[in-house]
């Protein structure tokens, strides 16, 4: 399936809605953004957030590898960068997508159809929103993909309290479909549980 290629072993995190996503400096290296149809180049350990409405991201390349995180809303306004065919890891941080709209969908699906076809596309901090495309929609990821990370909601029974959670590949989820949930507590201690139903969610492992 397109989550066995590797497992990480970084510890899990737990993340609340008020907390932002981690720094977008976790991979110095050569920033390349673009504008239109021009590309700027900068030079090493800088890097650029580029607003376009209310789409924003950060982009950065190593030798092997690009590094991307995205926020805001994907719709028709969204633009990237090509991919150069000797990058063979593309990690992108998916956490702060606020909605991906259908003219979006398609938008997306186009810009991962150029990626290298030996490049491994890496997903971090998906949410449900995110999953759901990618279990749903022919080519919205790599043939080699592997979803490091979900970030999915948890809650008391009766729906008083609840936070999201970053469950990571191969501690949380495995690629044969094997689930080891952590057990958040509410500030009542209660044991908070799945507000999804992992079958569904989690269908990507069956692919």
């Amino acid at each position: 399936g397109m989550a066995s290629l590797y497992q990480d072993s970084r510890r899990y995190h737990k993340v609340f809605h008020s907390v932002r996503p981690r720094d977008a400096s976790w991979c110095p290296g050569l920033t390349i953004a673009m504008e239109g149809s021009k590309h700027h180049r900068y030079s090493k350990g800088t890097s650029l957030e580029e607003s376009m409405g209310q789409f924003e991201k950060t982009f950065r390349m190593k030798e092997l590898s690009a590094d991307i995180v995205l926020r805001g809303a994907i719709d028709e306004k969204f633009v990237f960068e090509t991919i150069p065919s000797t990058i063979r890891t593309v990690n992108v941080d998916v956490e702060n997508i606020e909605y991906i709209s259908s003219f979006g969908v398609k938008l997306w699906v186009k810009w991962i159809s150029t990626l290298p076809r030996e490049a491994t596309l890496v997903l971090h901090k998906a949410k449900p929103s995110t999953l759901a495309n990618v279990n749903a929609v022919e080519g919205f990821v790599l043939p080699k993909t592997v979803v490091q990370s979900v970030l999915v909601p948890f809650t008391t029974d009766d729906g008083e309290e609840g936070t999201d959670i970053a469950l990571e590949f191969g501690k949380h989820y495995t690629a044969n479909g094997t689930f080891n949930f952590p057990a958040p507590k509410a500030s009542t201690g209660e044991t908070m549980v799945p507000d999804f139903i992992p079958e569904r969610l989690f269908k990507f492992l069956r692919a």
